[in-house]
């Protein structure tokens, strides 16, 4: 019995799914990126039965204890629940066992630590910061992913010919985002900073060619560079984080945020980035 790859996201009948992984499908059901994911936890998975000399076909709860405790470390909660949804496909009356699901609630406990989130770099901040950085390349990469408002991942996926420029600034053409999967285009306003400039010269100096990447970069490189340059608190999140939080105490209207952020849901805006400031009257002069 081999480890089908699944052709849709939610392959089995509503009826059969928990309210968690309900939930994880109904949110992420349009989106290419889950697909991608659930596809490849069954290659992993796939991989852990070869090394354990494990057949498919043949196994019980404790193998299945086994993996889960193999892989929780490093990673969070919401991950997990993703294993056992794709897992579910195939196996779900042995995932679904009362035993296990007294697995899965201790597994939760343990991994539901209080949240904490990067610490968002601001604008003012990241003036101050770019003045000390002498690399351009990462000069360049802060305040694309900072003014794009984007994830990291969406800025090293860029490529030469997906960028171009006039007078006003940036027009960044992403092929594709976490929410929207048709691609969209990003209009970056100078706002004090050449960023046609800065995009001319990181192009010449690193001899790009148009269909080249722009930015021969890793996100883990990237996150090592942050901490070992700008401060141990802060991440790859932080420039997208920082950019929506700097919107938000600019009295910028949410639905602009939303667009600019590529927020499907406002209540996670609000929980994520309204409520930890409290700042709903409080707002500042954009620069």
């Amino acid at each position: 019995m081999e480890l089908a790859l699944p052709k849709t996201i939610n392959p089995l009948s509503a009826t059969k799914f928990e309210p968690y992984q309900l939930a994880y499908v109904e949110e992420n059901k349009e989106s290419l990126n889950t697909k991608k994911s659930y596809e490849a936890d069954l290659r992993i998975f796939a991989a852990w039965l070869q090394r354990q000399g494990l057949k498919a076909e043949s196994l019980i709860e404790k193998d299945f204890v086994s993996f889960f405790m193999e892989i929780k470390e490093g990673r969070k909660i919401s991950t997990l629940n993703r294993y056992r949804a794709s897992l579910s496909q195939q196996y779900y009356n042995i995932l679904n066992t009362k035993d296990m699901k007294v697995f899965f609630k201790a597994l939760r406990n343990e991994k539901s630590s209080p949240f904490k989130p990067s610490k968002p770099l601001l604008r003012d901040d990241l003036i101050k910061i770019m003045e000390g950085i002498k690399s351009d390349k990462y000069r360049f990469l802060l305040i694309l992913q900072y003014k794009g408002c984007s994830r990291i991942s969406e800025v090293l996926n860029l490529r030469v010919k997906e960028v171009t420029y006039d007078d006003e600034g940036l027009k960044v053409y992403y092929k594709e985002t976490k929410t929207n999967k048709e691609g969209i285009t990003k209009g970056l306003k100078n706002n004090g900073f050449d960023l046609a400039g800065m995009f001319k010269k990181h192009v010449k100096t690193n001899k790009l060619s148009h269909d080249d990447k722009l930015f021969n970069l890793t996100r883990s490189g990237v996150l090592k560079w942050i901490k070992k340059n700008i401060g141990e608190e802060y991440s790859t999140h932080s420039l997208r984080s920082g950019s929506i939080t700097q919107s938000i105490m600019d009295g910028k209207p949410m639905p602009k945020i939303m667009k600019s952020s590529g927020h499907k849901s406002a209540t996670t805006l609000i929980n994520h980035y309204y409520e930890p400031l409290n700042i709903f009257d409080n707002t500042s002069d954009v620069i």
